[in-house]
């Protein structure tokens, strides 16, 4: 009796041995095809050369200007896993030889130094992945897209727009522009090794040029010497007369526009009547400068673009070489006129697109 119990003993540790290999084997079974790899592959590209085309930037724009975003778009197809959601982290990565520039996290250098270069990722056409859109910043983005289990085929398309935008960081050095850095893209996904694609939607090329041209001028003083005026031709208040030409010359860069603010030398007159200066002894009268057929109005010395009554002398882009300006200068009765000497000082400060 004793060796039939321990007969069925032995059977039933058996039997509860047998079914616990079976149930590990049944969940080293669903391990492995929890494991079954997906893959990835980038669509076609040609890789995106954006062309700033000449002088992106404003004239006198302020450090931290940018220009306009220049887009290209990017994408691939993954596999869906028949078993289980998963996560494709698609990695947007910056050639690792440019380091943002000082003062920013995103904005990296080109050959051309105070440009720099900025990347926007945004989401492209059925694509929702999270963290977007987003600069890439300190050399790396990877925003999570998640896909929802399902066979294998057709797979899960994901498209991005990549904007490249140029920053001036800094005064900007003349020149071609050429080379920014790489934009890599790398795919991996959670639970599996290894990188499934590994493509440059941005190959590291740019065109364009930043040409930052000038003047200078030929005369560093123009006397003009003024004919007498009688007050008879000086009727009433708002009266002209002795008008005389005077030509301002300049020696251009070619491809700038050229604008300019006059000042009153005497005064801080802002309106369009040059004051005598203290030592004249005329009074009731003043000067106008005319240009293109209108009185020239006065303001700061400044070169900033909008400058209180600045105005351009070559508003189209000029051929380089020499720009002659011509003004005309004549009297203004302002007031009751008493005669004597009539003189006024007017410097001028020019500022280029």
């Amino acid at each position: 009796m004793k060796l039939t119990r321990l007969c069925k003993n032995e059977h039933s540790w058996l039997m509860r041995l047998v079914q616990m290999v079976f149930v590990g084997l049944v969940l080293l079974a669903a391990s492995r095809a929890h494991a079954s790899g997906i893959s990835c592959s980038a669509f076609p590209t040609v890789g995106f050369v954006p062309n700033v085309g000449t002088n992106p930037f404003p004239r006198d724009a302020p450090i931290g200007s940018a220009t306009q975003y220049y887009k290209s778009d990017f994408g691939f197809n993954c596999q869906r896993d028949p078993c289980c959601d998963r996560n494709v982290y698609p990695a947007f990565i910056t050639d690792p030889d440019y380091r943002p520039v000082s003062g920013y996290s995103d904005v990296y250098r080109t050959n051309l130094r105070g440009v720099g270069v900025r990347y926007l990722i945004e989401n492209g056409s059925g694509t929702s992945c999270q963290g977007l859109p987003h600069s890439i910043s300190n050399q790396s983005l990877s925003p999570r897209c998640h896909q929802m289990a399902g066979p294998y085929s057709p797979g899960v398309d994901y498209r991005f727009n990549i904007s490249v935008q140029f920053i001036k960081y800094d005064e900007i050095e003349s020149g071609n522009l050429t080379s920014i850095p790489f934009v890599q893209v790398d795919v991996t996904a959670n639970n599996q090794a290894g990188s499934m694609v590994h493509s440059r939607p941005i190959p590291g090329r740019a065109a364009g040029s930043f040409y930052i041209g000038a003047c200078t001028v030929r005369q560093s003083t123009i006397d003009i010497s003024m004919p007498a005026a009688s007050v008879k031709d000086l009727t009433a208040v708002g009266a002209t007369t002795g008008d005389t030409p005077f030509t301002l010359s300049l020696d251009c860069d070619p491809g700038v526009r050229v604008a300019m603010t006059l000042r009153d030398a005497t005064t801080s007159n802002q309106g369009c009547d040059l004051t005598l200066t203290k030592d004249s002894t005329a009074k009731g009268v003043r000067y106008q400068i005319m240009y293109d057929g209108k009185a020239v109005c006065y303001g700061p010395d400044s070169a900033a673009a909008g400058t209180t009554n600045q105005f351009f002398v070559s508003s189209t882009p000029t051929a380089g070489g020499l720009l002659a300006v011509p003004f005309t200068v004549r009297y203004v009765r302002t007031g009751a006129v008493n005669g004597g000497s009539a003189k006024a000082l007017s410097t001028f400060t020019m500022s280029y697109e």
